[in-house]
């Protein structure tokens, strides 16, 4: 929240305590106060609804901020809570933390209370503070709109069956069955996924109206539960984030419920009702037999999904699924306090100082935990944004990624920077606090710049031999003789197998009758010269036959095409067994170790040809064996097309493609590359199997690992431009 300068210069003053103590606080009229019970603990809620604003203050914090009457001074105010408030200690820097954190809400008058005049003059400082802010901060942009009070009183007036029991347990158990069936025909889901994201992506506007027209659902329904249990909402609009536009409900009022499952309740409402509606559009879509209904309605299905799931439920993030975790496990503020804490938990480690904190001794894990995990998590998901900006819009997105690298992580370690050089400096034993400081620093750098981080990849391919290695049945036939034996040593020309074909046998008989029919016809008739040359013909043609069926008879006799190891292409290759035109029989391997084609992200390239160090591979016939592979070669050119349809994500595999019936076969929707590894001393019976390999690069650190990725796009583009 921005301040205006008179309250950032008031903000800095009160930071010793003989600059406020004369200063005689007071509570602005309009601010209402509601009561709550958090484990036992009173709470209080400040509501501001002129400002749209509210702020949890525990006991001891009210206790302060209710002798804000105007009259007294904070020195007053401090020795009356000194001397007549027992049960509760109180410090200087509570009254100045306290006042400190209301000045800045503007929920405290600035000396005294404002006139209406003052008061509309600031509230219009504020408004052109925030369109400053707004505009320094394009990637979150505000937009109120109206206010929605009587649309929401209409909707629980009209349709107060939305909020029934009956109709609310129908939707959960509806999302229960669609769930249910969506798992029964998860390999169809799963093959059409690639065809509605490719969809989508054609028609972003399908995309755009179907994410406004979902997010719009969800703020409705917050709105109607909030009027539902008797509680305004003034304020809808539009928040533009990453270039996207997203309805939004100001549900502050819920804050002044006193029943934490009304306040659950309100959270979840979005969710839920966003969940329902895609739901809806995945049973559409499994009911369906029109093609461009089912990749919408999937396509719907999976950003409602996701946006709900991966967004609005996540509780490390300040949307619906964070005031669901706050009310559940009863910690208000869960943010604020646990940076707090954190803040205050850094201070003892590094300075050893005596710092007092207010928290309960049975929630300060949750609140170390929660504080780092959301720092992380922030942070991972700043890289992910700045990737996706710079890859979309470049040279836009270049300019706003950097904005929010300063934003969410170069300044941040500034502040931090200033704040312990500023705790070092300004207590005793400054010296161990410094030297404390530059180690930390230190530590930092050698952790972000030199620590070696294991480095790995794990992708898909199949044991591959070359057609030529392969022995298959030239004809429907029966296996009559076996001369060799399954492992056993083979050279070029050697008899490996005796066929028979019956079927072949009487072709072959009876074409030689049709060849000495028209021999004797043509002897018969040598006197006309015409039909002589006619039976020529014929008999030439009958020969060809004849030949033809003949060297499909002497390929029964089938032989070895080079030199290697032979392999049976089943265990239980006996003879007299029937095989069918163009089955496998046999493998011929000129080498013995067995070969494996796999495809990874051409991103990798680079990586692949410089960092490689071991490759391990498990197959999936034997997947609790694990084998050193050998990469023996890198296809020369980057492709599109899979080398097995095992490799693509319909059928189990990594790679989202879709299969191209002129080419009978699967194709990647972005480039990929090929990679042969070999496996030494791996029984040949695996050919043809799932294989999964491990590329182990060498150790990189964290810097490496986060600035690669921004110099692969960086490249991609460039190369474009």
């Amino acid at each position: 929240m921005e301040t205006t300068p008179f309250f950032e210069d008031l903000a800095s003053e009160i930071s010793q305590w003989n600059r406020i103590a004369s200063y005689k606080p007071k509570l602005y009229a309009h601010i209402e106060v509601s009561f709550h019970e958090f484990r036992g603990e009173p709470w209080y809620v400040l509501s501001d609804s002129a400002r749209k604003q509210s702020i949890r203050v525990n006991k001891k914090t009210f206790s302060i901020l209710s002798q804000f009457d105007g009259a007294r001074s904070v020195k007053d105010i401090y020795s009356y809570l000194s001397s007549y408030k027992q049960e509760e200690s109180y410090s200087q820097s509570d009254m100045i933390e306290t006042i400190s954190q209301l000045l800045e809400l503007k929920i405290l008058a600035p000396g005294v209370n404002l006139n209406t005049s003052d008061f509309l003059q600031q509230k219009k400082r504020e408004s052109q503070s925030d369109k400053v802010a707004s505009i320094f901060n394009p990637l979150a942009i505000k937009v109120p709109l109206f206010n929605p009070n009587r649309l929401f009183e209409w909707f629980t007036e009209k349709m107060p069956f939305l909020m029934s029991k009956p109709l609310l347990w129908g939707g959960f158990v509806f999302m229960v069955l669609v769930c249910l069936l969506s798992a029964a025909n998860y390999t169809d889901i799963k093959s059409d996924i690639y065809d509605a994201e490719n969809y989508l992506g054609n028609n972003a506007l399908l995309l755009i109206l179907s994410y406004i027209f979902l997010k719009f659902i969800h703020e409705l329904a917050h709105g109607v539960c909030l009027k539902w249990y008797g509680k305004p909402s003034v304020e809808c609009g539009l928040t533009v984030m990453v270039f996207m536009p997203i309805p939004y409900v100001d549900a502050s009022s819920a804050w002044s419920l006193s029943s934490k499952w009304q306040r659950i309740i309100i959270s979840l409402a979005g969710i839920y009702t966003e969940l329902l509606l895609s739901c809806m559009a995945l049973s559409i879509y499994l009911l369906s037999s029109n093609e461009l209904i089912q990749h919408a309605c999937l396509g719907v299905a999976l950003v409602g999904f996701s946006s709900s799931i991966l967004f609005n439920a996540n509780p490390l993030l300040k949307f619906d699924g964070y005031f669901v975790l706050e009310d559940s496990i009863e910690i208000p503020d869960l943010f604020d306090r646990s940076r707090k804490y954190c803040k205050s938990f850094y201070k003892r480690l590094l300075f050893a100082k005596p710092v007092v904190s207010n928290e309960p001794e049975d929630i300060t894990k949750i609140l170390l935990i929660y504080g780092h995990s959301s720092i992380i998590f922030r942070l991972l998901l700043s890289y992910v944004i700045a990737l996706y900006l710079i890859d979309a819009f470049f040279l836009i997105g270049v300019i706003l990624a950097s904005f929010l690298v300063y934003q969410q992580l170069v300044k941040p370690l500034i502040d931090f920077f200033n704040f312990l050089v500023n705790e070092a400096l300004g207590g005793t034993g400054s010296n161990i606090a410094l030297f404390r400081i530059g180690f930390l620093v230190i530590s930092a750098l050698l952790i972000v710049f030199y620590l070696p981080i294991n480095n790995s990849k794990t992708i898909q391919g199949v044991s591959w031999v070359d057609h030529s290695s392969k022995i298959i049945a030239p004809q429907y036939s029966r296996l009559n003789s076996v001369y060799v034996s399954d492992g056993s040593e083979v050279s070029t020309g050697d008899l490996l197998f005796q066929l028979e074909s019956e079927d072949l046998k009487r072709k072959i008989t009876l074409e030689r009758s049709k060849l000495k029919i028209l021999e004797t016809n043509y002897f018969a008739s040598f006197k006309e010269r015409k039909q002589d040359l006619d039976f020529s013909e014929e008999i030439k043609a009958q020969k060809e036959k004849l030949e033809a069926l003949k060297s499909l008879l002497k390929k029964l006799d089938v032989k070895s095409h080079n030199n290697g190891t032979i392999v049976f292409a089943d265990d239980y290759l006996l003879q007299g067994r029937w095989l069918e035109k163009g089955e496998l029989i046999a493998y011929v391997l000129e080498d013995r170790d067995i070969l494996i084609r796999a495809v990874i992200n051409q991103d990798y390239l680079e990586l692949i040809k410089t960092r490689l160090e071991s490759i391990t591979v498990r197959l999936a016939s034997r997947p609790f064996e694990e084998h050193r592979g050998e990469l023996k070669k890198i296809l020369p050119k980057a492709t599109l097309n899979l080398p097995h349809g095992a490799l693509s994500y319909q059928n189990g595999g990594q790679v989202i493609s879709k299969f191209d019936e002129t080419k009978d076969s699967y194709t990647s929707n972005r480039e990929i590359i090929v990679l042969e590894v070999a496996l030494p001393s791996v029984p040949q019976k695996q050919i043809g199997d799932r294989a999964y390999i491990k590329l182990n690069f060498e150790a990189s650190s964290l810097y490496e690992l986060f600035t690669r990725k921004f110099k692969q796009v960086f490249s991609e583009k460039l190369l474009i431009i």
